[in-house]
């Protein structure tokens, strides 16, 4: 279990069994025609998903990169095996394809962001190669392949935020675990934790890689962000006696930290640069404004009217820059029940509230919790995070979780949305900034190594919202097995060449979609061979058994039976065809009655250049393998010798032609009966 992910996975293990209603859901799709799910007709949607062949899946992190694509990011957990995944979705919250990351060893994804090119950049931990954890960042083009995967080689470690930069690189801030201790289930016993801060290169190349540590215990990494000058600003929670933030400020291209800045009693989840260069940062329940230098001159506490289960969290903040108006939202899970359901809060001008609006799937079925939000360039509002069902809506035990995600209107709005009244009071509090000496930091001048591979996984919309303005989505799942060297056009999709799922989608009249996912299979050519020639050891009958891995393969012997296996008893030419899916291999062998068999050695030869002789070789083996064949002069010196049964001597020693006169062949060779036999002869080499 990967160290700073324990309790998440420990509530995976616990809740790995899905409800009957769910199986069943799950069994039909896999079946090859999926549930109906219901679909408003309109771009604003909610949906809940699970995913074919996996118990449990966790929506953790909405990403939408500008260009038109929705990507939900979690983590499955499903036989025992923790991977990432990478869900993508269209504008209407239809899934089109997902993709697991991972050995199944343990790995999770902690924080991912659009890359600016069309794809996604990934940041977690992997247990594939290291026990106690490494840091693992992987970059994915809109399809879902990856770019690069790498690893950190730093053991016990995990990067927990990611950010690419304006030229190009990368940034990612985790944790280094030193002096750390695991229990027999790979739960974290006791640490040192370091902070660690790594930049690399687009194409995924080291650039540097530094852990930083001071007093204070550095052991939650909160926020990246860089400035428009270029800093890479990363922010912390230091433990060590009072709750304290920090924020380091650090040269991209070098590494060199350029300030320290720590902030009492305050957390900072993010931070915004305003335009005069100043910055705004905000955690739960508190906003402060720094200066340009990072100092700070304005802390307030926010306080909302209703008891949300969690504070709200800013993710996005807007200022006009005509009036200086600013626009807020906020998200936070508020209790109705027993259910727990995903709120947005905007927030105007002077802490004024325009609107909360909460957005429940089905009364008292389950809770959400995690949940995410990211503002799309249109006011748009796209969400995800994690569904808990529960046993029943009698019984609020938690008996599985799958993945989420709302795509809003502008005004935050979806079918199934509905308001909160909620206020919004603002208190000053005193200053708490002040600067600090910088941590002890230790650079690391490793290169990365290899991360995870990818496979494909199909992605299934159980539940939408459900309103009585709500069309239903149509989904179906085929299978098509196809023999390598052959492309298929996938029906409403591209034309391939390679095995995986494949989505197609058409925008029915009514404004549903209906999809078709479709898994291409290539089976390689079937490739055969009966063996060597051999022979009847004292007169033992021979059976030959063979085991593919295709059970449609079909074999035809001499006899005319078509069985796996066959007896050979007597000496003779024996054929056998076999044929699978993709083609027809012929194949014989030659059963000799007596298993030693004689080999033919030339007794001279004559290396003159005439083309005539001018090369030794042992003339025939019998189909016997060759072992060795070693020749010696007069005075015992080996001047040649080879295991190829076509080489051929061509008279000389490293270049210098050999004298005329009497030299000594010694071949070892396998006979039929796998017996190892040594021929003796002597050659002459004449001119």
């Amino acid at each position: 279990m990967c160290i700073c992910n324990f309790i998440l996975v420990w509530i995976a293990r616990r809740n790995y069994l899905l409800p009957a209603a769910m199986l069943a859901i799950m069994a039909l799709a896999a079946g090859g025609i999926a549930a109906q799910a219901l679909h408003c007709d309109t771009l604003a949607s909610q949906h809940i998903y699970t995913i074919k062949n996996t118990t449990t899946a966790s929506g953790l992190y909405p990403v939408y990169d500008g260009l038109g694509n929705f990507y939900i990011t979690g983590q499955t957990f499903s036989h025992h095996a923790l991977r990432a995944f990478v869900t993508k979705v269209n504008g209407k919250g239809t899934p089109e394809w997902t993709k697991n990351f991972g050995s199944g060893r343990g790995e999770t994804i902690q924080d991912a962001s659009a890359d600016g090119n069309n794809g996604l950049v990934i940041a977690g931990d992997t247990r594939s190669s290291e026990p106690s954890g490494e840091g693992w960042l992987c970059r994915i083009d809109a399809a879902g392949k990856i770019v690069w995967t790498i690893t950190s080689n730093t053991t016990a470690s995990v990067f927990q935020k990611v950010l690419p930069l304006t030229d190009g690189g990368i940034a990612a801030v985790g944790i280094r675990f030193l002096d750390y201790r695991l229990d027999q289930f790979g739960n974290l016993l006791g640490s040192r934790p370091h902070l660690l801060v790594t930049v690399i290169n687009k194409d995924g190349s080291f650039r540097w890689q530094s852990d930083f540590s001071s007093s204070d215990i550095m052991d939650r990494p909160t926020t990246l962000a860089q400035t428009a000058a270029g800093r890479i600003l990363v922010a912390a929670v230091a433990a060590a006696g009072s709750y304290t933030s920090y924020i380091l400020s650090i040269d991209q291209v070098t590494g060199d930290v350029e300030s320290t800045h720590h902030y009492k009693d305050v957390d900072i989840l993010h931070i915004v640069e305003l335009p005069d260069h100043s910055f705004r940062t905000s955690g739960p329940g508190n906003e402060c404004w720094l200066d340009s230098s990072l100092n700070m001159y304005v802390n307030k506490q926010y306080v909302f009217s209703q008891s949300f289960y969690n504070p709200p969290e800013l993710f996005s903040l807007s200022i006009n820059p005509s009036n200086k108006t600013e626009t807020a939202y906020y998200t936070a899970d508020y209790r109705l029940g027993r259910a727990l359901i995903p709120h947005v809060i905007k927030v105007t001008g002077q802490a004024k509230v325009e609107w909360a609006r909460g957005y429940p799937f089905s009364s008292d079925s389950g809770a959400t919790q995690w949940a995410k939000a990211q503002m799309l360039d249109n006011q748009r509002l796209f969400i995800c995070g994690t569904f808990f069902f529960f046993q029943s809506k009698d019984d609020a035990n938690v008996v599985s979780q799958q993945s989420f995600s709302l795509l809003t209107d502008k005004n935050g709005r979806t079918p199934c949305s509905n308001d909160l009244p909620v206020t919004l009071t603002v208190k000053d509090l005193a200053n708490t900034g002040y600067n600090n000496v910088a941590p002890k930091q230790v650079r690391y001048n490793k290169n990365f190594v290899a991360g995870v591979a990818a496979n494909d996984q199909v992605p299934v919309d159980i539940i939408d919202c459900y309103q009585t303005n709500c069309c239903r989505d149509t989904a179906t799942y085929n299978t098509v097995t196809l023999c390598e060297g052959k492309t298929y056009q996938v029906p409403g999709g591209p034309l391939v060449d390679t095995s995986g799922i494949f989505t197609a989608r058409v925008s029915l009249p009514s404004g549903c979609d209906s999809l078709s996912y479709t898994e291409v299979i290539y089976k390689k050519n079937l490739q055969f061979d009966f063996g060597n020639d051999t022979c009847l050891l004292n007169n033992a009958p021979i059976d030959y058994r063979f085991s593919l891995d295709d059970p449609t393969v079909k074999f035809l012997w001499p006899d005319g039976s078509t069985d796996s296996s066959f007896r050979i008893s007597t000496p003779g030419v024996y054929r056998v065809s076999v044929t699978g899916l993709c083609n027809t291999v012929t194949d014989s062998l030659k059963v000799y009655e007596t298993c030693s068999l004689p080999v033919y050695l030339p007794n001279a030869f004559s290396p003159n250049g005439d083309g005539v002789n001018d090369y030794f070789r042992v003339a025939r083996l019998n189909r016997q393998p060759l072992l060795s064949v070693t020749i010696y002069d007069r005075f015992g010196m080996q001047v040649f010798n080879s295991t190829d049964k076509a080489a051929a001597w061509d008279g000389r020693y490293h270049g210098n032609p050999q004298p005329v006169g009497t030299y000594v062949c010694i071949v070892r060779y396998r006979d039929l009966a796998g017996r190892v036999q040594t021929l003796r002869s002597n050659i002459n080499l004449v001119r």
